[in-house]
């Protein structure tokens, strides 16, 4: 027996064509961190029995959930961006290609599996939705992002679900933090220090049916897809605050631009400010921390989207994973 170690361990994404259903083939995806747990509700038992001890507790529906932390990079990000919107909307041609991604109606599933190498485990977590993601600029730290996942079933085994024959990992370019521009009102700024983006799914998670042996038997949205999040920048005139105050619309566009071509682009075409006022602090500048909405005004727009992905590299295609952008890791599956 060998005691697994966390650098030698993977985690595989699977696209699910039905709910709930694994596929056979996988993607072995770059990380920086996972905490998806697997947990079931319980109760103790208050029937009187003629003893003190307590008796067994009542084990009942399976909660999937958990956050996944990804690098920000300029290609297995795609990847994520499928796992929560559904197949992008891609135009160009090699060696420059376009991925737009925007929230749809309907939501599509997928599976991660925890390979667990040293310890010859393999943890397949199933029906899995992404219900909110957060990309955080301006931290000055490794790059990387968030995605807050709910599922519905696990399957331990002693070998990969997958029929995949090669371990192979997607290989990946990260975006850095000075790589980072922002707009504000269609114009660029160089006062915003921090900038938050939350995307939040509002899937429905108490959805057991009776029979469903206590596994989430549909995993919806049913509640609005919004956007908010938070700036915080240098206090050099009232124009924010104003804009605060007044309730006016405005816009946001955070980019993270490769100088080799590779670039990421969060739009939000109309956002809304909350009411903020700058704070007095020893011996420091002053800063202004406002929280922002996303919004759509006018319903009727086929176009219009609350918020907007982009995507550009090389990569040709988000249906399938070419062998050129693979990278062999030579361990036993």
């Amino acid at each position: 027996m060998s005691w697994n170690k966390d650098y030698n361990s993977f985690l595989a994404l699977g696209f699910e064509t039905d709910y709930n259903k694994p596929p056979v083939e996988c993607i072995l995806m770059p990380i920086d961190s996972e905490a998806m747990d697997y947990k079931r509700t319980k109760t103790d038992p208050t029937t009187m029995r003629g003893i003190r001890a307590q008796e067994a507790p009542v084990f009942g529906n399976v909660d999937i959930s958990g956050g996944i932390t990804f690098p920000l990079d300029t290609v297995a990000l795609g990847y994520v961006l499928r796992a929560a919107f559904g197949l992008p909307t891609t135009t160009g041609t090699t060696p420059a290609f376009s991925h737009a991604f925007k929230p749809g109606n309907t939501q599509p599933s997928f599976c991660a599996e925890k390979q667990f190498t040293d310890a010859k485990g393999y943890d397949l977590l199933s029906g899995l939705k992404v219900n909110k993601l957060t990309f955080n600029f301006g931290d000055d730290k490794n790059t990387s992002y968030v995605a807050e996942i709910i599922g519905a079933d696990r399957v331990l085994g002693a070998k990969t679900a997958f029929t995949t024959t090669e371990k192979a990992l997607l290989d990946y370019t990260r975006f850095f933090e000075w790589q980072g521009t922002v707009k504000e009102g269609g114009l660029t700024t160089g006062i915003i220090t921090k900038g938050t983006i939350v995307l939040d799914f509002g899937l429905q998670a108490d959805t057991y049916a009776i029979g469903s042996k206590g596994i989430r038997t549909k995993l919806e949205p049913t509640s609005p897809f919004k956007v908010t999040g938070q700036l915080t920048l240098f206090f050099e005139d009232t124009l924010m605050v104003e804009k605060t105050i007044t309730g006016a619309t405005s816009s946001l566009e955070f980019a993270l631009t490769d100088s080799d071509g590779p670039s990421f682009t969060i739009s939000i075409p109309e956002v809304v400010y909350e009411p903020a006022i700058a704070k007095l602090e020893a011996s420091k500048g002053t800063m202004l921390t406002i929280n922002y909405n996303g919004f759509v005004s006018n319903p009727l727009d086929a176009a219009a989207s609350i918020v907007l992905m982009t995507l550009a590299n090389g990569h040709a295609d988000y249906t399938k994973l070419p062998a050129t952008m693979l990278k062999n890791i030579n361990n036993e599956v």
